[in-house]
Protein backbone atom coordinates (compact mmCIF):
# COMPACT_ATOMS: atom_id res chain seq x y z
CA UNK A 1 0.00 0.00 0.00
CA UNK A 2 2.98 2.82 0.72
CA UNK A 3 4.28 1.25 -2.38
CA UNK A 4 1.30 2.49 -4.35
CA UNK A 5 0.44 5.56 -2.39
CA UNK A 6 4.59 6.46 -3.41
CA UNK A 7 4.37 5.49 -6.74
CA UNK A 8 0.86 7.89 -6.84
CA UNK A 9 2.69 10.59 -5.20
CA UNK A 10 5.26 10.51 -7.77
CA UNK A 11 2.94 10.61 -10.61
CA UNK A 12 1.32 13.78 -9.51
CA UNK A 13 4.57 15.25 -8.99
CA UNK A 14 5.57 14.23 -13.12
CA UNK A 15 1.76 15.66 -13.63
CA UNK A 16 2.29 18.99 -12.14
CA UNK A 17 6.05 19.51 -13.47
CA UNK A 18 4.75 18.87 -17.02
CA UNK A 19 1.63 21.10 -16.93
CA UNK A 20 3.97 23.91 -15.62
CA UNK A 21 6.30 23.64 -18.09
CA UNK A 22 3.90 23.65 -20.90
CA UNK A 23 2.30 26.79 -19.03
CA UNK A 24 5.99 28.47 -19.39
CA UNK A 25 6.50 27.43 -22.99
CA UNK A 26 3.37 29.05 -23.95
CA UNK A 27 4.50 32.46 -22.57
CA UNK A 28 8.06 32.33 -22.63
CA UNK A 29 9.84 33.48 -26.20
CA UNK A 30 7.17 35.81 -26.66
CA UNK A 31 7.70 39.19 -27.93
CA UNK A 32 6.12 42.22 -25.74
CA UNK A 33 4.04 45.27 -27.85
CA UNK A 34 4.82 48.24 -26.04
CA UNK A 35 1.70 50.69 -26.35
CA UNK A 36 2.55 53.08 -29.64
CA UNK A 37 4.58 56.41 -28.33
CA UNK A 38 2.62 59.33 -30.49
CA UNK A 39 4.67 62.49 -30.84
CA UNK A 40 2.57 62.99 -34.03
CA UNK A 41 -1.15 63.95 -33.30
CA UNK A 42 -2.76 60.94 -33.27
CA UNK A 43 -6.04 59.51 -32.40
CA UNK A 44 -5.50 57.18 -29.00
CA UNK A 45 -8.34 54.76 -30.27
CA UNK A 46 -6.31 54.54 -33.69
CA UNK A 47 -3.14 54.42 -32.06
CA UNK A 48 -4.76 51.15 -29.80
CA UNK A 49 -6.29 49.70 -32.90
CA UNK A 50 -3.07 49.84 -34.74
CA UNK A 51 -1.20 48.03 -31.56
CA UNK A 52 -3.91 45.23 -31.85
CA UNK A 53 -3.59 44.61 -35.47
CA UNK A 54 -0.20 43.67 -34.42
CA UNK A 55 -0.53 41.48 -31.84
CA UNK A 56 -3.10 39.99 -34.53
CA UNK A 57 -0.54 39.94 -37.45
CA UNK A 58 2.48 37.98 -34.32
CA UNK A 59 -0.47 35.46 -33.57
CA UNK A 60 -0.89 34.88 -37.16
CA UNK A 61 2.43 34.41 -37.93
CA UNK A 62 3.12 32.23 -35.22
CA UNK A 63 6.54 32.86 -34.56
CA UNK A 64 6.23 34.27 -31.13
CA UNK A 65 3.55 34.79 -28.76
CA UNK A 66 2.14 38.59 -28.90
CA UNK A 67 1.91 40.00 -25.52
CA UNK A 68 0.86 43.34 -23.89
CA UNK A 69 -0.01 45.19 -21.11
CA UNK A 70 -3.04 43.14 -20.17
CA UNK A 71 -0.08 40.34 -19.69
CA UNK A 72 1.74 42.26 -17.03
CA UNK A 73 0.12 41.10 -13.71
CA UNK A 74 -1.96 43.61 -11.38
CA UNK A 75 -0.04 43.57 -8.51
CA UNK A 76 3.15 44.44 -10.56
CA UNK A 77 1.55 47.27 -12.49
CA UNK A 78 3.09 49.61 -9.81
CA UNK A 79 6.73 48.48 -10.67
CA UNK A 80 6.10 50.32 -14.17
CA UNK A 81 5.76 53.83 -15.56
CA UNK A 82 2.24 54.72 -16.52
CA UNK A 83 2.78 55.58 -19.81
CA UNK A 84 4.38 52.32 -20.79
CA UNK A 85 5.76 52.97 -24.07
CA UNK A 86 8.18 54.96 -22.09
CA UNK A 87 9.36 51.54 -20.58
CA UNK A 88 12.42 51.89 -23.48
CA UNK A 89 15.68 51.97 -20.43
CA UNK A 90 17.48 48.75 -20.30
CA UNK A 91 16.19 48.15 -16.38
CA UNK A 92 12.85 48.82 -17.28
CA UNK A 93 12.89 46.39 -20.15
CA UNK A 94 15.22 43.89 -18.31
CA UNK A 95 12.32 43.67 -15.81
CA UNK A 96 9.17 43.66 -18.14
CA UNK A 97 10.95 40.59 -19.36
CA UNK A 98 11.21 38.97 -16.17
CA UNK A 99 7.51 39.86 -15.34
CA UNK A 100 5.98 38.69 -18.88
CA UNK A 101 8.69 36.17 -19.77
CA UNK A 102 8.94 37.98 -22.95
CA UNK A 103 12.29 37.67 -24.89
CA UNK A 104 11.79 41.03 -27.30
CA UNK A 105 9.96 43.93 -26.88
CA UNK A 106 8.52 45.73 -29.98
CA UNK A 107 8.92 49.84 -28.93
CA UNK A 108 6.77 52.33 -31.81
CA UNK A 109 6.88 55.58 -31.88
CA UNK A 110 4.82 58.01 -34.31
CA UNK A 111 7.65 61.23 -34.89
CA UNK A 112 7.67 64.11 -37.11
CA UNK A 113 9.73 63.58 -39.83
CA UNK A 114 10.40 67.30 -41.62
CA UNK A 115 6.78 67.26 -41.78
CA UNK A 116 6.13 64.04 -42.92
CA UNK A 117 4.39 61.25 -39.91
CA UNK A 118 6.96 58.79 -39.72
CA UNK A 119 6.93 55.06 -38.11
CA UNK A 120 9.69 54.66 -35.99
CA UNK A 121 9.81 50.62 -34.77
CA UNK A 122 12.62 49.04 -32.13
CA UNK A 123 13.47 45.54 -31.56
CA UNK A 124 14.86 44.95 -27.69
CA UNK A 125 16.13 42.26 -26.20
CA UNK A 126 14.43 41.57 -23.06
CA UNK A 127 17.30 40.12 -21.17
CA UNK A 128 20.00 42.84 -21.64
CA UNK A 129 17.78 45.59 -22.64
CA UNK A 130 19.88 46.17 -25.76
CA UNK A 131 18.18 47.23 -29.20
CA UNK A 132 18.86 44.00 -31.77
CA UNK A 133 16.89 45.89 -34.34
CA UNK A 134 15.66 49.19 -35.65
CA UNK A 135 13.95 50.39 -38.80
CA UNK A 136 11.68 53.28 -39.91
CA UNK A 137 7.73 53.47 -42.02
CA UNK A 138 7.95 57.27 -43.64
CA UNK A 139 4.27 58.26 -44.33
CA UNK A 140 2.47 61.09 -45.51
CA UNK A 141 2.42 64.83 -44.41
CA UNK A 142 -1.46 64.31 -44.43
CA UNK A 143 -0.53 62.23 -40.75
CA UNK A 144 -0.08 58.31 -40.30
CA UNK A 145 -1.95 55.71 -41.77
CA UNK A 146 -2.08 52.91 -39.89
CA UNK A 147 -3.66 50.51 -41.84
CA UNK A 148 -3.75 46.64 -41.19
CA UNK A 149 -1.14 45.81 -44.26
CA UNK A 150 1.26 48.24 -42.26
CA UNK A 151 0.61 46.39 -39.14
CA UNK A 152 0.87 43.35 -40.77
CA UNK A 153 4.61 44.14 -42.09
CA UNK A 154 5.71 44.89 -38.98
CA UNK A 155 4.99 42.33 -37.21
CA UNK A 156 6.56 40.54 -40.11
CA UNK A 157 9.70 42.39 -39.57
CA UNK A 158 9.76 42.04 -36.21
CA UNK A 159 10.04 38.56 -36.06
CA UNK A 160 12.25 38.12 -38.47
CA UNK A 161 10.06 36.77 -41.08
CA UNK A 162 10.58 38.27 -44.58
CA UNK A 163 7.97 40.08 -46.48
CA UNK A 164 5.89 38.12 -49.45
CA UNK A 165 6.92 38.25 -52.74
CA UNK A 166 4.62 40.62 -54.53
CA UNK A 167 2.77 38.92 -57.29
CA UNK A 168 4.63 38.85 -60.85
CA UNK A 169 3.83 42.02 -62.87
CA UNK A 170 1.01 41.47 -65.53
CA UNK A 171 2.44 40.63 -68.82
CA UNK A 172 2.90 43.38 -71.08
CA UNK A 173 1.09 43.45 -74.34
CA UNK A 174 3.41 43.77 -76.90
CA UNK A 175 2.42 45.41 -79.99
CA UNK A 176 2.82 43.75 -83.17
CA UNK A 177 5.63 44.60 -85.66
CA UNK A 178 4.29 45.37 -88.66
CA UNK A 179 6.37 44.26 -92.16
CA UNK A 180 5.87 44.26 -96.00
CA UNK A 181 4.64 41.13 -96.96
CA UNK A 182 5.82 39.39 -100.06
CA UNK A 183 2.66 38.57 -102.28
CA UNK A 184 3.56 35.75 -105.23
CA UNK A 185 1.42 34.48 -108.35
CA UNK A 186 0.76 30.94 -108.96
CA UNK A 187 -2.60 29.22 -111.21
CA UNK A 188 -4.96 27.45 -109.03
CA UNK A 189 -4.96 24.00 -108.28
CA UNK A 190 -5.98 21.97 -111.27
CA UNK A 191 -5.82 25.16 -113.90
CA UNK A 192 -3.93 24.56 -116.88
CA UNK A 193 -1.07 26.65 -118.07
CA UNK A 194 -2.95 29.09 -121.17
CA UNK A 195 -2.11 32.56 -122.62
CA UNK A 196 -5.06 33.74 -121.22
CA UNK A 197 -4.33 32.51 -117.46
CA UNK A 198 -0.93 34.12 -117.76
CA UNK A 199 -2.46 36.91 -118.75
CA UNK A 200 -4.39 37.66 -115.71
CA UNK A 201 -1.70 36.97 -113.70
CA UNK A 202 0.53 39.58 -115.38
CA UNK A 203 -2.49 42.18 -115.34
CA UNK A 204 -3.06 41.44 -111.70
CA UNK A 205 0.44 41.73 -110.99
CA UNK A 206 0.91 45.13 -112.82
CA UNK A 207 -2.19 46.47 -110.83
CA UNK A 208 -0.90 45.61 -107.96
CA UNK A 209 2.65 46.68 -108.59
CA UNK A 210 3.61 49.96 -106.35
CA UNK A 211 0.63 49.26 -103.24
CA UNK A 212 2.11 49.98 -100.17
CA UNK A 213 2.30 47.64 -96.97
CA UNK A 214 3.77 44.60 -99.04
CA UNK A 215 5.79 43.45 -102.34
CA UNK A 216 5.80 41.07 -105.21
CA UNK A 217 7.57 37.99 -105.66
CA UNK A 218 6.97 38.15 -109.93
CA UNK A 219 9.08 34.84 -110.00
CA UNK A 220 9.82 31.96 -106.91
CA UNK A 221 13.56 30.86 -106.41
CA UNK A 222 14.27 28.32 -103.27
CA UNK A 223 15.64 31.78 -101.70
CA UNK A 224 11.85 33.26 -102.02
CA UNK A 225 9.63 33.28 -98.98
CA UNK A 226 6.43 34.88 -99.67
CA UNK A 227 4.17 35.02 -97.14
CA UNK A 228 1.17 35.31 -99.32
CA UNK A 229 -0.17 33.97 -102.93
CA UNK A 230 -2.48 34.85 -105.42
CA UNK A 231 -4.15 31.92 -107.13
CA UNK A 232 -6.00 32.67 -110.75
CA UNK A 233 -8.63 30.22 -111.65
CA UNK A 234 -10.60 30.22 -115.31
CA UNK A 235 -14.11 29.88 -115.25
CA UNK A 236 -15.27 30.38 -118.77
CA UNK A 237 -13.39 31.55 -121.74
CA UNK A 238 -15.34 32.19 -125.01
CA UNK A 239 -13.82 34.36 -127.77
CA UNK A 240 -15.71 33.69 -131.38
CA UNK A 241 -16.10 34.65 -134.75
CA UNK A 242 -20.19 35.10 -135.35
CA UNK A 243 -21.25 36.23 -138.53
CA UNK A 244 -23.64 39.07 -137.86
CA UNK A 245 -26.28 40.51 -140.84
CA UNK A 246 -23.35 41.34 -143.48
CA UNK A 247 -20.75 41.45 -141.33
CA UNK A 248 -18.73 39.47 -138.60
CA UNK A 249 -18.28 39.87 -135.16
CA UNK A 250 -15.67 38.66 -132.86
CA UNK A 251 -17.70 37.56 -129.25
CA UNK A 252 -15.88 36.74 -126.12
CA UNK A 253 -16.90 36.01 -123.15
CA UNK A 254 -14.42 35.61 -119.81
CA UNK A 255 -15.23 34.91 -115.78
CA UNK A 256 -12.47 34.44 -113.82
CA UNK A 257 -11.80 33.93 -109.81
CA UNK A 258 -8.96 35.50 -107.66
CA UNK A 259 -8.14 34.50 -104.36
CA UNK A 260 -5.05 35.46 -101.86
CA UNK A 261 -3.68 32.73 -99.05
CA UNK A 262 -1.57 33.53 -96.23
CA UNK A 263 1.02 30.78 -96.64
CA UNK A 264 2.05 29.77 -92.70
CA UNK A 265 -1.84 29.41 -92.02
CA UNK A 266 -3.77 28.58 -95.47
CA UNK A 267 -6.13 31.29 -94.59
CA UNK A 268 -7.57 32.70 -97.23
CA UNK A 269 -7.71 36.82 -96.88
CA UNK A 270 -9.24 37.81 -100.22
CA UNK A 271 -11.51 36.24 -102.87
CA UNK A 272 -13.45 37.59 -105.98
CA UNK A 273 -14.99 36.71 -109.06
CA UNK A 274 -15.01 38.76 -112.11
CA UNK A 275 -17.12 38.31 -115.33
CA UNK A 276 -17.27 40.25 -118.91
CA UNK A 277 -18.48 40.33 -122.22
CA UNK A 278 -17.84 41.93 -125.36
CA UNK A 279 -18.08 42.16 -129.14
CA UNK A 280 -16.76 43.89 -132.10
CA UNK A 281 -16.47 44.13 -135.73
CA UNK A 282 -13.95 41.36 -136.62
CA UNK A 283 -12.41 44.04 -139.11
CA UNK A 284 -11.84 46.36 -136.03
CA UNK A 285 -10.33 43.85 -133.20
CA UNK A 286 -8.31 40.71 -132.93
CA UNK A 287 -8.57 37.73 -131.22
CA UNK A 288 -5.50 39.16 -128.96
CA UNK A 289 -6.87 42.55 -128.11
CA UNK A 290 -10.25 41.25 -127.66
CA UNK A 291 -8.75 38.57 -124.73
CA UNK A 292 -6.88 41.84 -123.83
CA UNK A 293 -9.41 44.02 -123.08
CA UNK A 294 -11.53 41.07 -121.19
CA UNK A 295 -9.00 40.39 -119.03
CA UNK A 296 -8.44 43.82 -117.78
CA UNK A 297 -12.26 44.26 -117.37
CA UNK A 298 -12.30 41.04 -115.22
CA UNK A 299 -8.70 42.07 -113.34
CA UNK A 300 -10.47 45.68 -112.73
CA UNK A 301 -13.24 44.12 -110.50
CA UNK A 302 -10.72 42.32 -108.89
CA UNK A 303 -8.97 45.47 -107.70
CA UNK A 304 -12.03 47.27 -106.96
CA UNK A 305 -12.60 44.14 -104.09
CA UNK A 306 -9.22 44.09 -103.33
CA UNK A 307 -9.54 47.50 -102.34
CA UNK A 308 -13.46 47.19 -100.95
CA UNK A 309 -12.35 44.59 -98.68
CA UNK A 310 -8.92 46.48 -97.90
CA UNK A 311 -6.69 43.34 -98.68
CA UNK A 312 -3.00 45.31 -98.75
CA UNK A 313 -3.62 45.68 -94.80
CA UNK A 314 -3.95 42.10 -94.44
CA UNK A 315 -1.01 41.06 -96.41
CA UNK A 316 0.73 42.84 -93.95
CA UNK A 317 3.36 40.93 -92.15
CA UNK A 318 2.60 40.96 -88.24
CA UNK A 319 5.42 39.49 -86.01
CA UNK A 320 5.74 39.40 -82.32
CA UNK A 321 9.10 40.50 -80.52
Amino acid sequence: MGLLRGAGTWLALVVLALGATARGDQTTGGIFVLPVARAWPVNESAGELFEERIGIALADAKRAPALSPRDIPAKRRRDFPADLSSCVAPACLKRLGEVTRAERVLGLKLADDGGRATLFATVFDARSGSITQRREWPGGAGGPELTPRLAAEVARWAVGEAAPAPPPPPPVARAPVVEPGLLAFALAAGEPPSPQAQALLDELAGRLGGRSGFALALSETPATRPTHRALVKIEQMNVQNVPHHVTRREVGTLAAAVSIVELASGTTVFAARGQASTSEKARHTTEAALTAELVTAVVGQWIAAFDGQQTGEKIRRRSYR
